[in-house]
Order: structure tokens, then sequence, then C-alpha cells
């Protein structure tokens, strides 16, 4: 832990609620509209697909009625959502404490704590229900062993059903049970306007199930009663749960176990935890921006689940995000390789070489649902790569890997540049993952109507970096591998990518990289943001550099209040809101702030500003990566970050209507080991040189570089380092140290 500090007591807040256990259960309900009721009665998602709802729970009194209860105090940590109500029972004030959480098991699990205020007892019926609606007329539920075990049949749009076991109970016996059916929608989680209101008589649920038959359609709704006795100064305690998957019944049982399920979830979380790097700084914002990312890693992992190959699997984000991206995988394998345990970094990479398709492609994204896995998406495979080895070297993972890549290159160099240009197409908007953009409509005016298939050749920049990127890194595997003939062919290729982007993409007079137009040969002329990518890379040399300095930092195009904006301020079709040609759109890449694009520039800025020595490129990496990550809370409090698809570039607010939050497609984990703390591996070296943040002071512990553990600290403008327990050097910020590591 940071400084010994609880990480889950940091990130706690009274505006959150999203429950997971990293794994294929999650509550994110994109756009909530029950959180102040008792329950999880909003939709949830097992795997990819949509589950509505989990459970609810009710009071009544002794003569059957429901008692009243006011929400009040809303608590959350990564473990845990509580809330509190305030009620009354036979005359006497009563307080709920009700705490929710969800296990790497997938069981949703409820703990309520009851209290009356005032003299005696009085009896209180909890009754615990959830629902489901049906396809057909036939009830698949029963009570059995205390529980009621039934099936859910989930599915996505455009996807085949998927069928799972549940299981619903109390971890004490229930003294009545009952299941009802209605011809009616899914109802509010209101108790009266279920059937089941009517099955609870004389303190006691009818112990009713549906006959079979029956028209079809409707909902069928389950429910579990128990009776409690609270007294005066004491404090009656129950626990409910709902268990989604094969052995639903058997997991059920367990999160009852031990000291309860919360108990268990909190120390999930802190486990999860300390196989990070542990990390402290001055900046509070930066700080606990780190901590808030590794809970979002965490909570977007599926760990387990016999459907997807490749474990672990790590998802973008919640909701419609909720599968593996190809155009974001690359960022999750730049901060999961900073994790004691390589493998959830190179399964990012493993997932989709294991569904690579016959030509050599890869799959734009991958997952339960099938349509997951259709289309394409260039991305950034080989830099990560390269990073994630300079951390985790591992000659077996290269082996495993290389074949697949190499597959991948020939199918680029086939597919994506068939004249042998050097540059490489984008045939649609939706194959970077920048959609509404005027790069595109540059060369076809309808652009912006198809999403799919080959509407344009386009040779992007952002394409032919990245594959750029990919061959250098495959020509150093290549020859780690012993085939020096294969390495040297992959250079050249490489050599011919960087000389094509130089020649053809450059242009001097606006001293920028512009896309292709692969018809007329001819630059488009647009600026974007993707046009500074080649700043990541050894592409440019010292006579590019004018042009990041005259069009990144010009406060008429890129550099906003917020910066980058994805289109310029000075573009023709640059809208600061959601709104692509008058009408609000999901995603649209013309002026809002992408985090993923502003991950590329903040290495282009850094990248830039090491390779010239440049002290002022430094400080404006520095402030560019502060502005970037404080952007990312609300109302820039310090305890309420965030993490959209994207922002406005002058306020920065967030994609609100989008509903999607925790989305893990930047690499700001990456950012803030490597500039804040300094620690950049490379091949049998290790760099230390933290940029000028203007901290008090920072530490960073537990960070693991090729079997080394290393440890920086920071105070103010002086910094030291510490190799496997060593004092190793200490110097000025602006001065690099490098350690051999072999």
């Amino acid at each position: 832990m940071a400084r010994g500090r609880d990480i889950l007591r940091l990130l706690q807040r009274t505006d959150k609620h999203t429950l997971g256990g990293g794994n294929r259960l999650i509550w994110a309900p994109p756009v909530p509209l029950f959180t102040a009721s008792a329950g999880l009665w909003d939709e949830a998602h097992y795997l990819a697909y949509p589950v509505r709802p989990l459970f609810t729970w009710t009071l009544l009194d002794g003569e059957g009625r429901g008692v009243l209860l006011r929400p009040g105090v809303r608590r959350w940590d990564p473990s845990a959502f509580s809330r509190t109500y305030a009620g009354e029972c036979a005359g006497r004030k009563l307080t709920v404490r009700e705490t929710l959480c969800i296990l790497p098991s997938d069981v949703a699990c409820c703990e309520l704590a009851l209290a009356f205020h005032g003299r005696g007892k009085a009896t209180l019926h909890l009754v615990a229900w959830t629902a489901v609606e049906e396809a057909s007329g036939e009830a698949d539920a029963a009570f059995h062993a205390d529980a009621i075990r039934f099936t859910r049949k989930i599915g996505a749009a455009e996807s085949p059903p998927l069928t799972i076991g549940a299981a619903f109970g109390l971890a004490g016996k229930p003294h009545s049970y009952a299941l009802a059916r209605a011809g009616d929608p899914l109802p509010p989680p209101s108790w009266t306007l279920t059937p089941l209101a009517d099955k609870f008589v004389q303190g006691r649920l009818s112990g009713t199930v549906p006959p079979p038959g029956g028209p079809a359609g409707g909902t069928l709704f389950m429910a579990l009663h128990r009776e409690l006795e609270v007294r005066s100064g004491e404090v009656a305690r129950e626990t409910l749960g709902l268990a989604l998957g094969a052995q639903a019944e058997k997991d059920l049982r367990e999160a009852f176990r031990g000291e309860g399920p919360c108990a268990a979830s909190a120390a999930h979380w802190r486990n999860q935890f300390e196989g990070i790097p542990r990390f402290a700084c001055s900046d509070e914002h930066i700080e606990r921006y780190y901590w808030y990312r590794w809970y979002g890693l965490g909570l977007n992992t599926i760990e387990s689940g016999g459907l997807t190959g490749v474990r672990p699997l790590l998802c973008e984000g919640p909701g419609e995000r909720r599968a593996p991206f190809a155009a974001s995988a690359p960022y999750r394998m730049l901060e999961n390789r900073w994790r004691h345990d390589p493998a959830p970094a190179r399964a990012s990479l493993l997932g989709f070489l294991e569904r690579q398709r016959e030509d050599g492609a890869l799959p734009g994204a991958i997952g339960p649902a099938p349509p997951a896995g259709e289309g394409f998406t260039h991305a950034d495979w080989g830099s990560a790569l390269l990073q994630l080895d300079a951390v985790h070297h591992s000659g077996q993972f290269l082996r495993q890997v290389h074949a697949g890549l190499a597959r991948y290159a020939k199918y680029l160099d086939g597919a994506r540049d068939p004249e042998g240009s050097g540059l490489y197409d984008v045939f649609n908007d939706a194959e970077t993952g920048m959609e509404y953009m005027h790069r595109y409509t540059a060369v076809r005016e309808d652009a912006d109507t198809h999403h799919g298939g080959r509407v344009f050749r386009l040779k992007g920049v952002d394409a032919t970096v990245y594959v750029y990127a990919l061959k250098r890194a495959l020509a150093l595997f290549t020859r780690d591998l012993g085939k020096p003939g294969e390495a040297e062919i992959l250079e050249i290729e490489a050599d011919k990518i960087r000389n094509a982007v130089r020649s053809r993409m450059w242009n001097q007079a606006e001293e920028m990289f512009f896309d292709v137009d692969a018809g007329t040969s001819a630059q488009t002329m647009v600026k974007a943001v993707s046009c500074f990518l080649p700043y990541c890379t050894d592409i440019v040399s010292a006579e590019h550099l004018g042009g990041l300095r005259r069009h990144l930092f010009n406060t008429r195009e890129f550099w906003t209040p917020r910066p980058v904006p994805s289109t310029p301020a000075d573009d023709e079709t640059f809208c600061a809101e959601p709104e692509w040609k008058g009408r609000r759109v999901a995603r649209p890449w013309n002026g809002r702030v992408w985090p993923p694009a502003n991950s590329q520039v903040a290495e282009a800025i850094a990248r830039s500003a090491i390779v010239s020595g440049d002290a002022d490129l430094r400080q404006k990496a520095a402030e560019f990566i502060r502005t970037f990550i404080r952007m990312m809370f609300f109302d820039g409090d310090a305890g309420r970050p965030n993490s959209f698809e994207h922002y406005h570039p002058s306020s920065g607010t967030p994609s609100l209507y989008r509903g999607i939050d925790d989305c893990q497609h930047s690499s700001v984990v990456d950012l803030i080991i490597r500039y804040v703390c300094g620690i950049r591996p490379a091949r049998d070296a290790l760099v230390v040189d933290p940029f000028p943040f203007g901290l008090v002071s920072a530490s960073i512990d537990g960070v693991m570089v090729c079997g080394r553990r290393v440890k920086v600290e920071i105070a103010r403008k002086r910094f030291t380092a510490w190799i496997d327990g060593k004092e190793a050097g200490s110097g000025t910020l602006g001065s690099a140290m490098a350690f051999p590591l072999v």
C-alpha cells in the first residue's frame, strides 16, 4: 500500500455505485434509475450480456404492511456500495444499513443491519425478491435446499441467447417462500406492484409455485422471507445473495461463510492492490488517479468463464464496451505490464492472436458475444509488445506470439499496401476507432454514413506508424530468436516505411504529417490528432520538431484549455460538443478530447523532449500529463476521479450522456510510472529520469523490471533510485541515470 495507506479508504466516495469482482458479473448501469432503491434492480452485465434485475428486498411490519424507508447516506469504495435508510415501525425509529458487493465468484450480495431506537422489541418481516422476464410460459424455477434455483436466458443484440444457472438465497434459513407469474412486464422495485404481495398472508409467503403451461411472456417473480425480531439496543443482521453461473448454488453458499461476503470482497480488492507498485505523491490528483486506474483495470477484467479461451479477458469498459477492443488493447498491455504478474498484459495480445483470421488479420474485438469478434481495427501492437518485453522479458512468450504477429504483418503488406508504397490503408472510420472525422470525409464525402467494409482507401498516418512499430519490434525479436536473415528483411521493410512517411506524408510548408488519399496520391491536408503519431517513434528527426511546436502548442489549433482535441479548433468541422453535423452522436472525433489520443500525444511530447534534450519540451510534457489527469475528475474534485470515453476541450466535461465511466482505453498508469516517477526500462538497462512535475515529494516501490525490484523517491528537484534494496544513485531532475539490469 502507498505508505501504508488503505487504498479502499483512499478511493472512498459518496457519488459512485459501480460493483464488480473482476469476473463475469458487473453492476455498472449506464443510466441508473433505481440507485436510491434497495438492492440492485438496475441493469447488470454477465460477460457482455445485459441482465436485469439482480434483486431487491422489502421490510414488512408485523401486520404485513410495507415499512417506508427514506434513503440517507451513501458510501462507495471498490469493494462495496452501502446505503443507510431511516423509517418507523411500531411507533419507533428504525435505521437500516445496506451493504452491497459482487464477489469474484459472480455472487451479488447484500448485508443488512437493522436497529431500533427506543424500548422493547418489534417483529419485522424481511422479503428478498427477484424477477425474470420470460420468453415462454414455462417456469424454470424451484425451491430447493433453502434457496430458489432457476435458469436465466440472457443475450445481447444480434447475439444468440446464453442460458446460465442462478441461485437466490438468504444466509439464514427462510421461514417461507413463493413464486408467482404475471403477464405484465418487469415493474420498478416496488413490492405492491408484484403478485408476491398477495402471497404474503398471516406473516408467511404461500409456498406456491406456478403450474407449467399458460400463455407465453410475462414475468416470473421469486421471493424468500425471514422473520426478524429486533430488540432495542441490538442489531439484527441478515445477508442475501444471487449467484450466476454453472455452480451457482455452491457459490452462493460459499459466499455466506466466514466473515461474510463484504469482508471477502474487501480482502479480494486489497489483494488486487498488493500485486502492483506502491505509489504515493504530494499531488493528490496524480496519486488518487494512479490507484483509481488500477481499480478500473481490475473491475473490467474477466478472470474465468470457459467461453472465451485465453485468460484473463481484459475489457475496455462497462456496458457496450464490455469486451477487449483491438484499438485499446495495447494500452492495457502498457498499464498491466507494471503488475508483478505479467499474465494480464500478455493476455491482451494472446486473446487476439487466438482468434486470428485465416488471412492473418486480427479481429477488431473479441469476447463472448459473437458480434464483438467482427471487423478489423488498426492497433499499435508492436510498441506495446516492445514495452512489455522491457519489463517482463520472456523468450518463451516471444516465441509464442512471433508467428501470429508475422502473419499479421504479411496481411497488412498484402491487403493494406498492395502497391508496396510503404504507406498503409484505412478502409472505413471504424478501423481506427475514430468515427466522425474530417480526415475521412476529405476523401469521400459520405464516409460518415458507412462504418464498415471498404468505403475508401486512405493511407493513414496512424495505420502506417503502427505497421512501422510492428516491424521494428518483429525485427528485434526475430533476431533474438536466431533468425538474422528474416530480421534483416524486416529492418529493410521498416526503413522503407520510415522513408515513405518522411517523403510522402510530411509537408514541409505546413510542417505536419498528413494522411494520403490512395486514389490521388495527394496529401489530404486535414489536421488531426493522429498526425502527431510519428513523434512517438524515430521516424521524426530534428527537422520535424518545429512542426510539433507550431501546431500542437498552438491555442488556435490543438492547445485548448483541456488539450488536445481530436480535430483542431481551426478545422471547419470542429465542434467542442459531442455533435457531428448538428446531431449528437456516441463517439465523435471532430473536436472532443479522447484519453487514448492524449496518451499518444503525451508520449510524442515526452519522447521529443528526451531525444532533443529540450528542457522546455520536458516542461510541456509534464504540464500536459498533469492537465490530462486533472481533466478526469468531476469539477476538479480530487476525491472524484472518472474515466469516460471523451471530454469537452474547454470545460473538460465528460461524455456523461453515454453513461460509460471506468473506460480503460488509455495508458495513464504507464505515463505516471515512466514520466512522473521516471522509470523507463530499455533492453538490458534501466533509465531513471523523472520529469519536472513540481512535486514536493513522490515515491514508488515494488516496480519489478526483469526480475529486479526498483524504488524511486523524489524530493522537490532531487531523486534517488534503489535496485533490489540497495541505493543505486541520486541526481537532480533533468539528469537521467542509467543502470544495467544484467
